[in-house]
């Protein structure tokens, strides 16, 4: 499977989830509004042309492309 992720694209290595990033968002008037809850990802790709594998953290799975394959999330 192939992926691009801020500009580096190759072949998924790792895709592990690691932790929740839980935002809580406060009205002007200073009474809670909105939680989101976003898991962060831990993203290794491997770039064939220059035989080099590029890990990232953090990584939001929108800021990700994954294509030329089939991704299943859960158990």
């Amino acid at each position: 499977m192939q992926v691009t992720y801020k500009g580096f694209t190759g072949g998924l290595v790792k895709l592990e989830r690691t932790s929740v990033d839980v935002t809580l968002r406060i009205s002007i008037i200073g009474m809670p509004t909105q939680q989101s809850d976003s898991w962060n990802y831990n993203l290794s790709i491997y770039d064939r042309e220059k035989h080099v594998t590029h890990s990232f953290t953090g990584v939001n799975l929108e800021d990700v492309k994954f294509y030329g394959g089939a991704v299943t999330f859960g158990g």
